[in-house]
Formats: C-alpha cells, sequence, structure tokens
C-alpha cells in the first residue's frame, strides 16, 4: 500500500478541505483507505459529512506518576524534585495533577519510601469512520490536556494499515505546522503533498514543510490555494517549487463557495462539480509520476 501525506506547514490553509475531495478523486480509480493524523483538531470526518463510527480503540502511549498512599509518608520529597510542579502534599499525602505531569521519573527516584512508580494512562483514541463515498476514515483524537500526539499519530497509521490491508492507497490528513505529530504523519510516505497559501507566513512555512520533507527523504508537490489572492507571492511559491524540483500539482483560486461547503459538510468536489476536473487532474498528475499505480 502506498501512503500519500498531506500537509501545509500553517493552520487555515484548506489542507483539511482539500484532502477530502482528493480523497472521493482517487476513490473512483483505486481503493483507498484515510488516515486523519491531526489528533489535535481531527476534522476530516466532518468535512465528508461522515458519522458512522464502526470501532473504536483506546490508545495509551503516555506514562504518568503514580502514587501508593499506603506507602507515602508525605516527607514531600518527590514535590521538591518535580521541576514542572505537578505535586502538592495535600492532608500529610503527596497529590499528582496528572494534566502537569510529564512522566519524567524524578519524584519516582527521589522519593525513599518507593511510594511512586510510573503507568501508562489513557491519553487518546482512535476510531474507524465509514464514509458514503466507499472508504474508510481513521482518526485519531488526543485526550483534552495530554501530551504524546506523535505517538498517537504512530498508532493511527498502524490502524489504518491494519483497516485498509489490501488498499491501493493511503492518504493522511495531517496536522498543521512542521511538529512533531507532522514529522510522523510524514515518516515512511512515499509522496507529501504540500498545501500552500500564498501569504507571507503560508510562504514561510512552507519552505519549512519542504525542508522537513526533504530531511526525510519524502518526495514532495505542491497545491497553492487561494493562489488568487496575493498573485506575486503564489509567482514566488512557483519559482521554489522549480528550485526544490517539486511540481505544482494545482492551483486553486479563493473561492467562498469552500466556506459554504464546510458549513454543509460537504466536500467541495460534490458541492461545486465544477473542481472535478481540477482534482481528476491532480489524480493524473500522480498517476503520471507512477505515485500512483495506474490502472
Amino acid at each position: 500500500m502506498r501512503w500519500i501525506s498531506v500537509l501545509s506547514g500553517k493552520g487555515g490553509a484548506g489542507k483539511s478541505s482539500i484532502t477530502a475531495s482528493l480523497a472521493i478523486a482517487i476513490s473512483k480509480r483505486h481503493t483507498i483507505i484515510c488516515a486523519d493524523c491531526d489528533v489535535d483538531a481531527p476534522n476530516l470526518a466532518l468535512v465528508l459529512g461522515s458519522d458512522n463510527m464502526i470501532e473504536r480503540e483506546a490508545l495509551s502511549t503516555s506514562m504518568k506518576a503514580d502514587i501508593d498512599e499506603k506507602k507515602c509518608n508525605g516527607c514531600g520529597k518527590c514535590k521538591d524534585a518535580c521541576t514542572f510542579e505537578a505535586i502538592t502534599i495535600e492532608e500529610g499525602k503527596a497529590m499528582i495533577n496528572r494534566h502537569i505531569c510529564e512522566g519524567c521519573k524524578a519524584c519516582s527516584l527521589a522519593c525513599p519510601n518507593d511510594a511512586i512508580q510510573r503507568k501508562k494512562i489513557q491519553n487518546g483514541e482512535a476510531v474507524c469512520i465509514e464514509t458514503a463515498y466507499g472508504f474508510k476514515i481513521v482518526a485519531g483524537q488526543l485526550a483534552p490536556g495530554e501530551s504524546g500526539s506523535g505517538k498517537i499519530v504512530t498508532k493511527v497509521r498502524l490502524m489504518a494499515e491494519r483497516i485498509g490491508e489490501g488498499c491501493d492507497l493511503a492518504l493522511s490528513d495531517s496536522s498543521a505546522g512542521i511538529g512533531c505529530p507532522v514529522i510522523a504523519s510524514v515518516s515512511g510516505s512515499d509522496y507529501a503533498i504540500i498545501v500552500a497559501e500564498p501569504t507571507p507566513s503560508g510562504f514561510s512555512d512552507m519552505k519549512r514543510a519542504i525542508e522537513m520533507t526533504e530531511i526525510l527523504k519524502v518526495p514532495s508537490g505542491i497545491i497553492i490555494n487561494k493562489h488568487s489572492i496575493n498573485p506575486m507571492i503564489s509567482d514566488k511559491i512557483i519559482t521554489l517549487a522549480k528550485e526544490k524540483r517539486s511540481p505544482i500539482l494545482a492551483k486553486i483560486g479563493y473561492d467562498k463557495d469552500f466556506i459554504d461547503a464546510l458549513v454543509k459538510r460537504t466536500p467541495i468536489i460534490d458541492f461545486q462539480p465544477n473542481y472535478k476536473p481540477l482534482f481528476e487532474g491532480i489524480v493524473d498528475k500522480l498517476e503520471e509520476m507512477k505515485i500512483i499505480e495506474r490502472r
């Protein structure tokens, strides 16, 4: 199974909207599974208007300190050792705020009574959702206040590979930016599609996204979204893409229909059929480059 990751370098570039319509266009020719790797704010199922959850799995990828009250004598040495101020002494016993605890084990090492151990805690979940378009989405959700988003992404990818066994392609919707969850999403991919926004910050973030894919040795292509809002920066994106040998897969003008489509939870390719040739053209280019095997 080939793996394509869609990323943007910044939020609000239109990554999820484009991923949803691209998934539909690809599914007309190939078997596909989608992975929503934006585990801090998963919304691919929302864009596709899908609510039919068929599988749920609790995920435990983080460790936190856990106190055995019977062994704790309230000496406070753990509190003094905690850099994150996650420990308080209440009624003669140490208490841990799990949302602040980083699981660093300093308190456990400082405790003279061996009253503190690290334990795995549930810090997220992964779900599988059936869409109306004949393919499934595996989506991850980090629990509020918890850490470990990169590890949750890895679990989502593994679940997508299991459920999508036999599919031609996995298409992932990455988080915004270039941080840990994006690296986890893009690492090991066969191709990365970078959605670029022609604004000063969008151009800067696109450059960082390309640099990240180069470090990870993942070839990339560019989709310029809202290209009409700043033709000058759009031209700079095209020039940079040529320098980096990242082909321009498509240019999409600013269109309020994208907003209306999101409100109605309908992918733009269905909401406004005149976008169908554009997304089919992207699939054509991916097949020409042999990123996707032509059938």
